[in-house]
């Protein structure tokens, strides 16, 4: 079992490449967000049968959550005179992924 994130299915060219500059942003790698497709075919060919592997879409419980309170922690932070560009680049993000472009996936595999 675990929690993964997983490129939305219908996403296009640019926001790809927004992806890609959050990755470089981020130091997280590009290559690791897959499609569900891309993603159920590397666990069968880890020797995961197509029929023992489940993935729930969790992303409207988790992005949109996150979103808020990075987008609360920005005005918070701006109330005290703080610095709060990364709070609001966050929820941006994290508001941006809750509409399509990742998914946030539990995903189950049973051998």
């Amino acid at each position: 079992m675990a929690f993964d994130l997983l490129l939305g299915e219908n996403v296009a060219w640019w926001e790809k490449l927004l992806l890609r500059i959050v990755c470089l942003g981020t130091n997280a790698p590009f290559g690791n967000f897959v499609t569900e497709t891309e993603y159920v075919d590397m666990l069968v060919a880890a020797g995961y049968s197509r029929e023992s592997i489940e993935m729930r879409d969790v992303s409207r419980f988790t992005f949109g959550g996150l979103a808020g309170f990075m987008g609360e922690r920005a005005k918070v932070g701006r109330d005290y005179g703080l610095a709060v560009g990364k709070y609001k680049v966050a929820s941006w993000v994290f508001g941006w992924w809750a509409r399509g472009a990742v998914r946030g996936v539990i995903v189950v595999a049973r051998k």
